[in-house]
């Protein structure tokens, strides 16, 4: 709808003419104004104090411009503030009165609010995607920025890498997201990006912010998976572990064991294991661990602690060696990668894109059909209980008993699996604690 002029008396609500009635600007009058304005309306009204003074009244609100002529001849319009509760509509007058002679001085305040945005000089989209890995680096899993630093090195970097970031374009980055073939990989690109993205505008890396479109326009939902992983690709996956090192050996079995995260066993440490009494011990604040208020105790069953043993202590600290850098990481990813794809294609196995988290998934599945209770799965898997106000308040225990035999259950039950045997009649399902 085109731009009209209002009129009004002062502290009252505006009442529109064909003429350009100038009033002066109140808070009163203005919310007014926002409360009787009709649908898809927008009008404009002057300021009787300062001259170029102006308020745009919509039905989403007020905004606060100066409109003035620079010293080239061209028109121009400088946002000045958003009317709110806490909006001091003299403060704003003498804002606008300051800028009006800065323009009489020959300047022009609104180009130089421009020029100021885009003032980060020579910024590529490499550099700024880098410096949002550097900052966003702390809340992340090791896996996560491993897979954005790939992503970086792989897709984002060939296409866009060397352009100036305040030079591209929507489109230049749906193009680049559009052709990844593999529809979890542009998903992946697709959110890596569009948060890049907005940290970069919240910083003023580009004089003309633009989102990416959502999801559904990127990319079709993945299926869900409607089933749990089968025995035989648990089975299998154990298989391939006996012929691989003995480092991607523990990696695995661990995983396979115990159903920690996979960025928990990457970030094992020496000094939280005790291969004597079989006990694990994660400090609360992990990193995939933050949600749980407590220290997580994983029971290691007889063959984790035994591939523990047969690992070479090459570093003092790390198990599989040190997150994020050049000593066994990657090494360690892709050898695991490498049986991981093994054990998927073992007779045309019928759920070809399961991972590490799926495992933990099976095993979730498994104690519920062996009739453990749902609270000593959740501990023996680090998931925080569903617990009521109440219960969180005088209940203080941490269920770490109850989650060892959990895992104990789990163990004997994945020897079954692994042997094709059918389980003992003699079990006595676990019960305990809130189902």
């Amino acid at each position: 709808m085109p731009k009209r002029e209002a009129t009004a008396a002062a502290d009252s609500l505006p009442v529109r003419s064909r003429g350009p009635v100038k009033v002066k600007l109140t808070k009163t009058g203005l919310f007014e104004a926002i409360d009787h304005c009709g649908k898809a309306e927008r009008y404009m009204v002057w300021d009787t104090e300062v001259a170029g003074l102006m308020a745009r009244v919509s039905p989403k609100g007020a905004t606060l411009f100066l409109d003035y002529r620079a010293w080239d001849g061209k028109q121009s319009r400088l946002k000045l503030a958003r009317l709110d509760k806490a909006t001091d509509i003299d403060a704003v007058r003498k804002m606008a009165a300051a800028k009006r002679l800065e323009v009489a001085a020959g300047g022009n305040p609104q180009a130089d609010k421009v020029a100021a945005r885009s003032a980060q000089p020579g910024q590529t989209v490499a550099a700024v995607f880098g410096l949002w890995m550097k900052n966003k680096e702390p809340a992340w899993s090791t896996s996560t920025l491993r897979a954005y630093e790939e992503d970086l090195k792989r897709y984002i970097a060939p296409a866009l890498g060397s352009k100036l970031f305040a030079e591209t374009s929507r489109k230049d980055w749906v193009h680049l997201v559009d052709g990844i073939g593999s529809v979890s990989v542009k998903v992946r690109v697709w959110s890596c990006c569009r948060a890049m993205i907005g940290w970069a505008f919240a910083r003023d890396y580009h004089p003309a912010p633009f989102f990416l479109p959502a999801r559904k326009h990127i990319a079709p939902p993945l299926p869900p998976k409607d089933r749990p992983l089968p025995d035989a690709s648990i089975a299998a996956l154990w298989r391939y572990t006996e012929q691989a090192q003995p480092k991607v050996a523990a990696f695995c079995r661990i995983i396979l064991l115990t159903g920690q995260r996979k960025s928990l066993v990457e970030g094992m440490m020496w000094e939280h294991i005790d291969l004597d009494s079989g006990i694990w011990t994660i400090p609360k604040g992990t990193k995939g661990l933050k949600k749980l208020p407590y220290d997580h105790r994983v029971w290691l069953a007889p063959e984790a602690v035994a591939a523990l043993r047969a690992v070479p202590v090459r570093h003092r600290t790390w198990v599989f060696g040190e997150p994020g850098t050049e000593e066994d990481g990657p090494n360690l990813e892709k050898s695991v990668k490498r049986v991981l794809r093994n054990a998927r294609n073992l007779e045309g196995n019928p759920l070809p894109l399961w991972g590490w988290h799926d495992i933990r998934s099976a095993i979730r599945t498994h104690l519920d059909a062996l009739e453990v209770s749902s609270t000593w799965s959740r501990a023996a898997l680090a998931q925080v209980a569903n617990r009521d106000a109440i219960d969180r308040a005088y209940s203080k225990h941490q269920f770490a008993p109850q989650g060892e035999k959990a895992l104990k259950l789990w163990a004997d039950h994945l020897q079954e699996i692994i042997s094709g045997t059918a389980a003992p009649s003699n079990v006595v399902a676990l019960r305990g604690g809130q189902s």
